[in-house]
């Protein structure tokens, strides 16, 4: 028995090596393979996480990125004058003496110009709200009528939108 009690444990010592050898040899292959490192199924299940707004961006294509191309909403179009006015500058820190001053006052001019269009498009698209708040608030919900006064007060709201984008 003591000769079979040695044999086990030398079997099981054998078999304790091969394990720490495969595991071993597991990780380095894992560590060393190409490839993207393993992620968690969290990452699927809640999706990627959103870009960043562009605080200071340094070309439209960033503007766009985070608010796409075709919005016009007053936020998009602030982050693309702003966007164009960093351009306009850095072209004109290429330019020497008059006529960098002279590029530097364009540029400024013109992002004066898109901001004060921006404060008028916030401005009409804030009475628009209110006006569509004030029909709905003004609504009876018992009127027999109420389906179509709401889908009316709805597309004047959009059209006021519209007019306000424009």
């Amino acid at each position: 028995m003591d000769e079979q009690g040695r044999s086990n444990n030398r079997r099981r010592a054998a078999l304790l090596a091969v394990a720490a050898l495969l595991i071993v040899v597991g990780l380095v292959t894992a560590i060393n393979a190409p490839g993207e490192p393993p992620r968690s199924n969290k990452a699927d299940a809640y999706g990627t996480p959103l870009p960043s707004k562009p605080t200071n961006p340094k070309s439209i294509g960033q503007c766009n990125k985070y608010y796409g191309a075709a919005n016009q909403l007053a936020d998009a179009r602030d982050c693309r004058a702003l966007a164009k006015r960093n351009v306009g500058l850095t072209k004109c820190s290429k330019k020497n003496g008059a006529a960098k001053t002279k590029c530097q006052k364009a540029v400024k001019r013109q992002y004066a110009k898109d901001k004060a269009a921006i404060a008028k498009q916030r401005k009409a698209e804030k009475a628009c709200q209110a006006k569509y708040q004030q029909d709905v608030n003004g609504l009876d919900p018992d009127a027999p009528d109420y389906t179509d006064k709401l889908d009316a007060a709805a597309t004047a709201f959009n059209n006021c939108m519209k007019r306000a984008r424009g």
